[in-house]
């Protein structure tokens, strides 16, 4: 199983439940599980911050540098497919459309189509929403899951536990 990572993940991760100092075993579970994975565009977005999560990303980069998989012709011919699906489905404003394909979303969804893996992500689905292109609603569109974090952890037996 490929799991890919949203943005999302790690910003939230070190925001907020997952913060460096207080569980450095989350960090290091990322960077030993083969399983784990993003895209360059999720790297782009965070390398953009001048955070501690910007320099570790980058770290991380150097150390695992498969980890963030590099947009193939395969990729890029499904990211185009998507984006003109997306279109001619007629739910999404241009404008909706536009944005997710600025953003590191859309990538994270051709990847997941041409690897068969599944989606990463804090966002919920709102099929209602016409204003944004939201992952989970775009992943629908193609037959691929979305989970959380959460769930990853239990797929691959993730304890985090207190040292002595």
């Amino acid at each position: 199983m490929i799991y890919l990572l949203d943005s999302n993940i790690f910003i939230a991760a070190k925001n907020e439940y997952y913060a460096f100092d207080i569980c450095p075993g989350f960090w290091q579970w990322l960077k030993t599980c083969e399983e784990l994975h993003s895209t360059r565009s999720v790297y782009d977005e965070i390398t953009h911050g001048t955070d501690d999560l910007s320099e570790w990303i980058k770290v991380f980069e150097k150390e695992k540098p498969a980890f963030f998989v590099q947009p193939s012709m395969e990729i890029q011919k499904e990211y185009a497919n998507i984006l003109w699906t997306l279109y001619q489905n007629n739910r999404y404003s241009t404008d909706a459309i536009n944005g997710f394909s600025n953003v590191a979303d859309s990538w994270i969804v051709a990847t997941a189509k041409c690897c068969g893996g599944v989606i990463v992500t804090n966002e919920k689905a709102d099929p209602n929403c016409r204003k944004r292109v939201k992952i989970p609603d775009a992943a629908a569109c193609f037959g691929l899951q979305c989970i959380s974090i959460f769930d990853v952890m239990r797929d691959c037996s993730v304890r985090l536990t207190l040292g002595q």
